[in-house]
């Protein structure tokens, strides 16, 4: 009897078994796409349709008051020309828009501005820490406002912090406007840091770190030897606009004293 009593068990909650998203998936699989391919095919295919779902849209339960989920560009894409956004790996990452050191904020009669820099600083290490990094075009639609704005704002925090908030620009090392050549290379110089411990802190390649020294380097001599702005652009291969900028670091750094090591 007991047999029996299992079997009819079995019978009775076995099909609640298939009340799944994989069988729904797969039962539009099978009548939609019937060449698709054999049940092993099917099987991958939706346990990885069902993650992907799972990632992108998470729980509500997640989500605090004032938070939103947000897709971000994965902080280790590799970036490469030509590379569209319909090729880069993003990440789902949970942004505070609103915190409660905002309203504070507000109550103690901040600028609007002065908060919002508060703001914009603490989205970019907020998806850093969840492995993504922003662009500014992404703060631009969140905030209803124009790139140049947070550009503005972005530069205006790094400035007053002495620091360098992890955009997108600067991870994955992307346009004229995002180098911290100066940060770079006072960390470098001046406070004696390796180039692994200014690419930690300044969110950048080892490579490039090593890259904006050395051009700093290579500027230093050829100005030390007498040549023109326009001649060391020409001698180095560096841009003339570039040239400009390392030689104003460069009269900068005079004022100071190296730690441990002579500026070149």
């Amino acid at each position: 009897m007991k047999s029996l009593s299992r079997e009819y068990s079995q019978a009775l909650y076995s099909p609640l078994q298939e009340k799944t998203f994989e069988t729904a998936v797969s039962a539009f699989i099978e009548q939609e796409f019937p060449s698709f391919g054999g049940p092993m095919i099917i099987k991958l295919f939706t346990s990885r349709l069902k993650e992907l779902a799972e990632q992108y849209y998470p729980p509500r339960s997640r989500l605090k008051t004032g938070q939103m989920l947000w897709m971000a560009v994965a902080k280790d894409e590799k970036q490469g020309w030509g590379k569209t956004m319909r090729k880069l790996r993003l990440v789902p990452v949970v942004l505070t828009i609103v915190a409660p050191e905002d309203i504070e904020a507000f109550k103690q009669g901040l600028s609007p501005r002065e908060i919002r820099k508060q703001v914009v600083a603490r989205l970019y290490r907020e998806a850093d820490r969840q492995g993504a990094t922003l662009a500014e075009s992404d703060l631009s639609l969140m905030f209803k406002m124009s790139v140049g704005t947070v550009c503005r704002d972005t530069t205006a925090y790094e400035k007053e912090h002495n620091c360098v908030l992890p955009r997108r620009g600067t991870i994955h090392d992307m346009g004229p406007s995002v180098t911290h050549k100066a940060q770079i290379c006072r960390k470098r110089f001046l406070e004696n840091k390796t180039s692994s411990q200014v690419a930690r802190e300044t969110y950048h390649s080892v490579a490039a770190v090593e890259r904006y020294t050395t051009a700093l380097e290579i500027v230093k001599l050829c100005l030390a030897k007498g040549l023109s702005l326009q001649e060391t652009a020409f001698v180095s291969g560096i841009r003339d606009r570039q040239v400009t900028e390392y030689q104003q670091i460069i009269e900068q750094f005079g004022q100071k004293k190296p730690r441990g090591r002579e500026m070149p």
